[in-house]
Parts: structure tokens; C-alpha cells; sequence
């Protein structure tokens, strides 16, 4: 017997935060690691567009001291950075665009999770 699976591509979940009025949505989250907001207040006190965000994406926790011979040994003192920055900020901008045209009501991950509401949870009941 054929059996066949539906899939439902779905997200960013943040950006769904934006699209509720009374933000009801933000008590779920999307971060499994207990967060250390004291880098905010850091942040607050910085120009726009003057901090470096690197992420290595993964779950790794290095030392400082591994941490700074990575960016001076294996980049070249940030020199890799630089020239990838503009590239990194653009492809950056247009993956927040996308991700807000898609999350709204009628873009292609709003109508997904409308179709998971309605014809996988609602069904059961």
C-alpha cells in the first residue's frame, strides 16, 4: 500500500512574531539555550553597523583563547571578513525580506501553517 507524506515547509517561526497584534506568540520562543542578555546592554552602547557578528554555526562553545587564535592564525586578523561583509550584509537583507514576504498573511509559510492547523491538528479532533 502506497503511503504518502505531506510536507509543509514552515518558517522562520520569529518572524511569524511580527504578524500577531498582541505578540501572543512570543512566550514560545526559538532558542533551546538559556540566553545571556547582558550582551544587549553591551550592544546598546555601539554605533550602528560598527559590531562584527560571527557565527560559526554550530552549537561549539570555544574559549577566548581558542577563539583568538582561530581569528588571528586561520583568518588572517580578520582580513577574510572584510572582504566578505558587504556580500555577507546583502544576502543577508534579502533572506530577511524573504523570510518577512513569506511569514505575512498569503506568503508561502503563513498558507503552509494555516494547512498544518487545519488538515493535520484539527483533523484529529
Amino acid at each position: 500500500m502506497l503511503c504518502l507524506l505531506y510536507v509543509y515547509p514552515i518558517g522562520p517561526f520569529p518572524s511569524f512574531l511580527n504578524q500577531s497584534p498582541q505578540n501572543h506568540l512570543e512566550s514560545l520562543g526559538s532558542n533551546l539555550w538559556k540566553e545571556d542578555i547582558e550582551c544587549l546592554s553591551w550592544l546598546e552602547t555601539k554605533e550602528p553597523k560598527s559590531v562584527v557578528y560571527v557565527n560559526f554555526e554550530s552549537i561549539t562553545v570555544m574559549s577566548p583563547e581558542k577563539l583568538l587564535q582561530y581569528v588571528c592564525n586561520d583568518w588572517g586578523i580578520g582580513i577574510e571578513i572584510n572582504t566578505n561583509v558587504k556580500e555577507r550584509r546583502w544576502r543577508n537583507r534579502s533572506m530577511k525580506e524573504k523570510a518577512e514576504k513569506d511569514t505575512k498573511p498569503g506568503g508561502s509559510s503563513y498558507t503552509n501553517l494555516d494547512k498544518v492547523i487545519n488538515e493535520v491538528f484539527l483533523k484529529q479532533n
